[in-house]
């Protein structure tokens, strides 16, 4: 069965496990942290299984028609509103399917147990400390083949 349409869905997500899986710091007395910038941008999740809070409510990071022949690269700048105070070590990501008229699936991290299809978490390149109300840029978009995130300001 082909979706007729895909859409990844987001949000700011606050973990202290999931800073120390995306970013190295001291380790027994040495400071690696620059080999941070080494680190892959896509790390996989388990929503539910791992521990972590969300900065904002959900957010369209981008979606797609699979019904059309083509579809082309995109990237936007969207700002975010924290929901609450935090450090951001980046976007929770996961996928809507739209499999046929009022047929959906989602890998949602606060429902979804079931089978094998992991949430993303997209690193920033350092944490980023927000506060309730307030906005912070992110690019969002796809190439085709990867979707990205990123704060607007790196």
């Amino acid at each position: 069965m082909i979706p007729h349409a895909a859409t990844a869905i987001g949000c700011l997500a606050e973990s202290a496990v999931l800073n120390k899986y995306a970013f190295v710091a001291d380790v027994s007395g040495f400071d690696l942290s620059l080999f941070s910038a080494l680190a892959p941008a896509r790390l996989p999740v388990h929503g539910m299984m791992t521990s972590w809070r969300r900065l904002s409510d959900d957010f369209d990071i981008v979606r797609i028609d699979l019904t059309t022949p083509t579809f082309e690269p995109e990237l936007q700048k969207i700002a975010i509103t924290a929901t609450t105070d935090g450090e951001a070590v980046g976007v929770i990501q996961w996928i809507s399917l739209d499999l046929a008229e009022g047929v959906t699936f989602s890998n949602h991290p606060n429902d979804y147990s079931d089978g094998g299809w992991l949430q993303i978490l997209h690193t920033f390149p350092r944490p980023i400390r927000v506060a309730r109300g307030e906005r912070l840029d992110l690019m969002l978009g796809h190439d085709g083949a990867s979707i990205m995130v990123s704060p607007a300001n790196v």
